[in-house]
């Protein structure tokens, strides 16, 4: 990079560092977690590679699919990669503000400048944010108006069961599983950048790889999946986010695929078949899992957890080689072996969350759910029977051939199920809750519905208020989905090449974060539809069937709307936007249990019985499950729970404490007080520690800061003290400074003879501030400020919260600042007093300087200099 390109970075990052000191939750935008890589290193012969998500950094971070391919990326040899994540409505205004592009997180550099830009879309509500990703990464939004210096847009993920709608805004399509595609991506790519291909040549050269598909080059494209998880490459080491994300845990994917058979359900279609992973690696990975990652918890992944063969057995040579490891079983069989499990994994738990699916045995037949009414109730009365108090029901209305007692029925079996809890809960029934969500049936490609069309609206305003009326009362929580979003899914998921106007144009009314329901906007799409004429095409043939699909046969459905393109039932011999893609599972077997359905005939779950010749196996990939993925000589019953160790172990009175002098600076400092405190617990387990439990219920792990240090602030010495279960060994303190993370550093550690109880010491703390640009007359008025601060006996300053706001003297807590002058730059120092009834914050005694001297301050940088401790006596 020349000279003036290395100004022109920096002045770009200086101006991303202020913006991320405004916003809420900075940790989201700073990267620097464990296990991330260094990023783009500026070799110019290098392949710059960006993941992105198109939705939150929560959300984001705990996405296994692209930590896989993050994974993949960082050991193939010329390949850099980096992140991108959309960031908050709140940074997006600031970015749009400031006129600044979208940044990777690992090094802050215009998304634009990678090569490859991959985005993993998880559903049909992600569309509209991929405009705004692109947009405020300013690489133009339709494939046919990027030049040759705009990287090629690559898409993958659950949502590349129809692609359809998005083939204007990406280049190239990944269908079926990343982790053996991307490699052959990667290839091509720097094959392709040593020549110096064009554009099209690159997109040429996609386009002959198994498994990809380029619009305007490609016909069909044949979806690729791994055969054999045992030879999948796996990241031990995933990354570990350093805000908290939607599941804060290490994670390990014990099956690909499902053979159940639900009728509605997408993913158990396009994952097929199921491929277990061998016990011994499971248990192998999930160990070690823990270890590099330092999360306390690990997840058993899959479709249907519980229907993994040697669960038991994984989970019982896991309690016994990682005791303090919590396991989570993130889905659950609705029957009573699954719900002791679940016991199990997590005995302190109060919850447990079956998927009954319907009401009615009828309607669980048409779904093919394969559940009897004897099975839930034999699932929560063992749920209530191990001592669980809340019970979590999920249901779908709007389902093909559903009637309004289809609809009751799911009120009376609730019922049933609350007088159950009742009865087993005893004096604990004041604690029972049963939390019923219902969401809408959404068609989706490849599955037996794929053909139905969702209930009108007043079939299912009404089905809704009949679940209203029927599920109120004390302990009954019910949750039901947004009637037109359900519409709008629909619509996408089923929608071909003319949905690409419709989308854009949405976008361009403001629509983004379509599945947050505090940013979606209805409004934005209906227009959309209005204003697109090609979105017309197709959403005027009438449904065929009673109760559901009737809006098309009235002249509302002969406009272009969600609504009407998501009533309609679609044709048997009807052409569908997803058929050019192969090798997934066949139409036809699709269509006969399609009609399976409307007679409410069941299919049998084929991993115990005979080939439903639904076309997943063939060319080399078949089943993989059954004796294979059973651990040697393991256990076979469920595993009964350890008993809890005595309290006395667990208050810290018997344990060994520790106090900690650490360091954080760089954007490490963004991380606010109870993130670096989980950073610090993970660090400890990460570098072989034990951390020691309080006593209680819910027992917690001993670790704890001296005092909170405010978001952007950095420090030379905070501290923290822990306590440890057991002897860490003498190597402990370089493998604990070895296991923090970017923006930590070390300073001591110290043994202590008894909890140091440092919180309870703290007196006070000392700052430093640096001031930017001040003239010497203004510097002047500054010191003048200082003085007359120490005159004065009280100083109020308003101190905004998400609660509201109030008045804070600022006087009383902190001391007269000093001026100091350091070569160009002012700097401030004082002291600021801690008490029990409060404190002030750095940046609020820099707000009353500035108020005194009537100046507008521009912070440099805040370090917390020392905390001071009150001595013992």
């Amino acid at each position: 990079m020349n000279t003036g390109g290395e100004r022109h970075a920096a002045e770009l990052r200086r101006r991303y560092e202020q913006l991320v000191g405004r916003v809420a939750n900075p940790a989201r935008l700073t990267g620097g977690e464990i296990g991330a890589g260094s990023g783009f290193s500026g070799d110019e012969t290098e392949l710059r590679v960006a993941l992105g998500f198109p939705d939150t950094y929560e959300i984001g971070i705990a996405n296994q699919a692209m930590q896989i391919l993050y994974h993949e990326a960082g050991r193939t040899p010329g390949v850099t990669v980096e992140r991108v994540y959309l960031p908050w409505v709140d940074v997006i205004a600031e970015l749009r503000a400031e006129g600044l592009p979208l940044v990777t997180l690992e090094s802050w550099t215009p998304v634009r400048q990678a090569h490859l830009l991959g985005l993993t879309l998880q559903h049909e509500l992600n569309f509209s944010n991929v405009l705004e990703l692109l947009d405020l990464a300013e690489v133009p939004l339709r494939a046919a108006e990027r030049g040759e210096g705009d990287p090629l847009v690559l898409g993958g993920g659950p949502a590349m069961a129809n692609f359809l709608p998005l083939t204007a805004f990406f280049d190239a399509f990944v269908v079926g599983d990343g982790e053996l595609i991307f490699p052959d991506v990667l290839a091509a790519e720097r094959e392709a950048r040593s020549r110096g291909a064009s554009r099209r040549d690159r997109r040429d050269s996609l386009a002959r790889i198994p498994g990809v598909y380029v619009p305007g080059i490609s016909r069909k494209v044949i979806r690729r999946v791994v055969s054999d998880l045992a030879l999948a490459d796996y990241p031990e080491q995933c990354l570990v986010p350093l805000t908290a994300g939607v599941h804060d845990r290490a994670w390990v994917e014990v099956m690909r695929g499902c053979t159940r058979g639900c009728r509605y359900c997408q993913a158990g279609m396009w994952y097929r078949p199921v491929r277990e992973r061998p016990a011994p690696m499971v248990i192998s990975m999930a160990a070690g899992a823990a270890r590099a990652t330092g999360h306390e918890e690990v997840s058993l992944a899959s479709l249907s957890t519980t229907d993994y063969s040697a669960l038991a057995p994984v989970i019982a040579a896991l309690e016994k080689e990682e005791p303090d490891l919590r396991v989570n079983l993130p889905s659950l069989r609705v029957d009573s072996a699954a719900v002791r499990l679940a016991h199990v994994t997590s005995e302190r738990g109060s919850s447990v969350t079956l998927a009954p699916e319907a009401g009615s045995q009828r309607m669980r037949d048409v779904i093919n759910k394969n559940v009897s009414e004897a099975d839930i109730v034999d699932a929560v009365g063992q749920a209530f029977s191990l001592g669980y108090t809340t019970i979590k029901l999920y249901f779908m209305i709007g389902l093909p051939e559903e009637r309004d007692e289809d609809v009751e029925a799911i009120v009376d079996l609730v019922r049933r199920l609350q007088a159950l809890g009742r009865e087993h809960l005893g004096p604990r029934v004041g604690r029972l809750q049963v939390h019923v969500s219902v969401t809408n049936f959404i068609p989706k490609p490849f599955t037996p519905f794929q053909w139905a069309g969702m209930a009108a609206p007043e079939v299912l305003k009404q089905r809704q208020e009949l679940l209203r009326r029927g599920l109120r009362g004390k302990g009954l929580k019910l949750s039901l989905h947004d009637i037109p979003g359900s519409y709008l899914e629909a619509a996408l998921a089923r929608g071909g090449e003319e949905i690409a106007g419709v989308i854009e144009g949405a976008w361009r009314r403001g629509a983004r974060f379509d599945s947050w329901t505090e940013q979606f906007d209805m409004r934005a799409w209906e227009d959309a539809f209005t204003a697109a004429p090609e979105a017309h095409v197709a959403a005027a043939k009438p449904a065929s069937r009673s109760g559901w699909g009737e809006a098309g046969s009235s002249s509302a459905a002969r406009e272009a709307s969600a609504q009407a393109r998501a009533t309609r039932a679609l044709e048997r011999n009807e052409t569908l936007p997803w058929d050019l893609i192969e090798g997934a599972v066949d139409r036809g077997f699709l269509w006969a249990e399609w009609q399976r359905a409307l007679r409410a005939e069941t299919t049998a779950d084929c991993r115990g019985g005979e080939c439903g010749a639904c076309g997943a196996c063939g060319a080399g990939v078949e089943m993989v499950v059954g004796t294979r993925a059973m651990a040697p000589a393991a256990a076979t019953e469920v595993p009964t729970p350890q008993s809890a160790a005595p309290a006395a172990s667990r208050d810290g009175t018997l344990a060994t404490w520790y106090s900690l002098s650490f360091a954080v600076d760089g954007r490490a400092r963004f991380l606010g007080h109870l993130d670096s405190a989980e950073v610090l617990r993970r660090a400890v387990r990460r570098a072989g520690g034990r951390l020691a439990l309080s006593a209680g219920l819910r027992p917690k792990p001993l670790l704890g800061l001296a005092l909170p240090r405010a978001v952007g602030v950095s420090s030379r010495g905070d501290l923290a003290e822990f306590a440890l279960a057991e002897q860490p060994g003498s190597d402990f303190t370089d493998r604990l400074s070895a296991a923090l993370p970017e923006g930590f550093r070390l300073l001591e550690l110290t043994r202590a003879g008894e909890r140091p109880r440092l919180a309870a010491r703290v007196e006070g703390a000392d700052y430093l501030v640096g001031l930017a640009q001040l003239t010497d007359p203004e510097a002047a008025r500054l010191r003048e400020a200082a003085e007359r601060y120490s005159t004065m006996e009280s100083i109020p300053i308003e101190r905004i919260r998400e609660k509201g706001k109030r008045q804070v003297d600022v006087r009383e807590y902190a001391d007269q600042p000093v001026v100091q002058e350091h070569e160009d730059r002012r700097l401030l120092s004082f002291s600021v007093r801690v008490t029990p009834w409060g404190t002030a914050r750095p940046e609020e005694v820099v707000r009353a300087l500035q108020e005194l001297a009537g100046l507008q301050l521009e912070i440099s940088f805040m370090e917390r200099v020392r905390i001071q401790l009150r001595e013992d006596s």
